[in-house]
């Protein structure tokens, strides 16, 4: 079985894989790694997460604070979500949640639904390490892991305010898949996008 704990990649895999990534201060080869997150990580995930997403509060308004609670009740029981993170010398700089296929979860409003398909969840980068391609890094190692799973369809949901498409188009082709769509907070539906693993 193929070992998910820690995957070093190399600017010249970056590079291999179209990932755009800024040159090192140092000049010398990055050490960015893909790697399950530990119990001891959590804190910096939860400031790192609310940070990437705070930019959002505004567009919200009032219904920032049911969201905002959400994310924080998603992180406080990510089981059983495979929970990644980008460590760019020892430190943590982007994150995913990846659920399994037939995972059942409840939204702050009450509302039970379970994912037919693996499911990506809360990407988060942060600000400060943004346009490097790590958000990327993280969809890709997701799709990997749907695949190996035997999955044949991975899928994600967003608000329509994110416009987040664009950046999930960089590792497939995802379509609208409006029957499972769900309310995670009042005001706030989030859409779903699925893509078939063998168009990849």
């Amino acid at each position: 079985m193929q070992d998910f704990m820690k995957h070093s990649i190399t600017k010249q895999d970056l590079i291999e894989q179209g990932v755009i990534v800024q040159k090192m201060r140092n000049k010398n080869e990055s050490s960015i790694c893909i790697r399950d997150a530990l119990p001891s990580d959590q804190v910096v995930i939860r400031d790192l997460t609310l940070a990437a997403y705070e930019e959002y509060a505004e567009p919200l308004g009032a219904n920032w604070e049911g969201y905002k609670n959400g994310i924080l009740q998603t992180l406080e029981h990510v089981q059983p979500a495979q929970q990644l993170v980008v460590d760019d010398n020892g430190e943590i700089v982007a994150t995913i949640l990846l659920y399994p296929a037939g995972t059942t979860s409840t939204a702050p409003n009450g509302e039970q639904r379970t994912a037919e398909f693996p499911e990506m969840r809360l990407l988060s980068v942060s600000p400060e390490k943004r346009e490097r391609g790590l958000g990327t890094l993280l969809m890709r190692e997701c799709v990997e892991r749907a695949k190996s799973s035997g999955a044949k369809t991975i899928m994600f949901h967003t608000p329509a305010l994110m416009r987040t498409l664009p950046l999930y188009q960089r590792v497939g082709k995802f379509v609208r898949a409006p029957q499972f769509d769900f309310q995670m907070a009042p005001g706030v539906v989030l859409e779903c996008y699925r893509m078939a693993l063998g168009d990849i």
